[in-house]
């Protein structure tokens, strides 16, 4: 089977892969932050607008969801961001690995790729990271000649894919930031460095004037403060293990022979270690946010993989076997429920209301002598606030249950006068609260909600007579 045919196989099989996944799950829910890009972009489709959430990503992922109306066919369009993320990725080890590689080789680094748990995760996931990952490999391409010969050209190219990063996660200004030092110190910074530099602040000015710096002030500051700096590096050293685990050996190869050969390959340690050691007391507070580091991970395991492939070439019955031992236990340890990560985020928002369940949708909200109305899902609370959300239930039927859906972060509910439910750190899970209610009398209920980081709100309220989870 010649290389073309081959490559075609692996992006069938993983194209086949994920849609047979997306199949089994549930197209009337949304599984953890899904929710939040996906209530965004139904708000662009139908209305025009960009709903600022409080500490919310820029504008770039939910204007592409915002071009399909059901979160399943949405889920094709990561499918296909992982894959290409494959093939760029091929062609920069190509490019730039310890030797050429041969025409029969390629598709090993292609198929190493797509069957990497995490890449099958994401492509079924409606999260940010399989965009981001691919302009940051797109970027890459660019990046040497970026660094070393410098043109107009490059410049502007290398410019806009790191402001299409930075639209995507504010995150890609760290980027900048990091490709800004590597050029102080090695004394290479010239004007074209500098345009490009413009180039991502001109793209997220329309975004800052919106959300003005209350964004960087949350997701940076107030994280500085409140996490020790030596427990954070070992969390760090963690997520590096155990994120990419499979490639953990061929990795540690890859630094070493890059550190022993100082090539090219020594911008890819300095990017990766540099961003880890950054966000081991910024902004990377959760698993999922390591993932983005991967391209520069993968670059450096080809170098590992490639010294290692002419042994493994002559040992075929070894490689099988390291291959095996290397991925499937992690196959059934990522996440979970690997098939279904979904599964994993404890909070779903249901696009379609159980038969069973009641939604109530308007909340008076009061805040600070302020009050005014909201519509759910609602998640512009502000950081470290009260608010108290109120309504009359109105049920048209004996309810058992009260169900609510994103509340961040400590929750307390009050049916009539009396608290009926309490709870700190509520963020992660749904609030099932039991209430029993026999009577078609109205009931005032209240929710006060302290939001103490980030994003604060809530996003759904389900009065139900089972539970729907």
């Amino acid at each position: 089977m010649n290389l073309k045919k081959k490559l075609i196989w692996y992006a069938a099989f993983f194209v086949g892969f994920t849609l047979i996944s997306i199949f089994f799950l549930p197209s009337f829910r949304l599984f953890g932050d899904e929710t939040f890009y996906w209530v965004q972009a139904t708000a662009i489709r139908e209305r025009g607008a960009f709903i600022l959430f409080e500490s919310t990503n820029p504008f770039l992922y939910p204007l592409l969801l915002s071009l399909f109306d059901k979160p399943h066919v949405a889920r094709l369009m990561n499918i296909i961001f992982i894959i290409c993320t494959g093939f760029v990725l091929n062609i920069l080890i190509e490019r730039y690995g310890k030797d050429k590689i041969t025409l029969k080789d390629k598709h090993i680094y292609i198929l190493l790729f797509l069957l990497f748990p995490l890449n099958l995760i994401y492509a079924i996931s409606l999260y940010s990271e399989a965009l981001f990952i691919f302009l940051f490999s797109l970027m890459l391409i660019y990046l040497h000649d970026f660094l070393y010969k410098p043109s107009w050209k490059m410049s502007v190219f290398t410019g806009i894919l790191i402001g299409l990063m930075v639209l995507t996660r504010l995150v890609g200004f760290q980027l900048l930031f990091l490709i800004f030092i590597f050029l102080i110190i090695t004394k290479r910074m010239k004007l074209l460095h500098i345009a490009a530099f413009i180039i991502p602040v001109l793209c997220v000015i329309p975004y800052h004037l919106v959300a003005g710096h209350v964004f960087l002030d949350n997701r940076l500051i107030d994280i500085i403060l409140l996490e020790d700096f030596v427990l954070m590096l070992f969390h760090g050293c963690f997520q590096l293990f155990y994120f990419w685990g499979p490639w953990f050996a061929f990795f540690c190869i890859g630094v070493y022979d890059i550190l022993k050969r100082k090539d090219g390959g020594m911008v890819y340690v300095y990017l990766l270690f540099a961003w880890i050691g950054m966000n081991t007391f910024l902004t990377f507070t959760y698993f999922r946010h390591w993932y983005i580091l991967t391209p520069l991970v993968f670059l450096i395991t080809a170098r590992g993989i490639q010294i290692s492939l002419p042994y493994l070439k002559n040992h075929k019955i070894w490689a099988v076997i390291i291959v095996f031992l290397l991925y499937f236990p992690y196959f059934l340890l990522t996440e979970g429920k690997y098939i279904f990560p979904q599964y994993s985020n404890k909070n779903h928002y249901f696009l379609k209301t159980p038969l069973f369940c009641e939604e109530i949708k308007k909340l008076d909200v009061t805040a600070s002598n302020k009050s005014f109305t909201v519509t759910l899902p609602y998640f512009m609370q502000k950081q470290s606030s009260i608010y108290e959300y109120r309504t009359i239930m109105n049920p048209k039927q004996k309810m058992n249950y009260m169900v609510i859906n994103y509340a961040d972060d400590d929750i307390d509910v009050f049916i009539g006068t009396k608290r009926k439910f309490s709870r700190k750190d509520a963020s992660f899970v749904p609030q099932i609260v039991p209430i029993l209610v026999e009577t078609y009398e109205p009931i005032p209920i209240t929710i006060r909600i302290k939001n103490r980081t980030l994003m604060g709100g809530i996003g759904q309220i389900l009065l139900c007579t089972e539970n729907p989870y």
